[in-house]
């Protein structure tokens, strides 16, 4: 799952 700089899913911290 692929999780958007900002969106309401801090929790998986996919910061690339």
């Amino acid at each position: 799952m692929q999780t958007s700089k900002g969106e309401s899913k801090q929790e998986l911290c996919d910061d690339e």
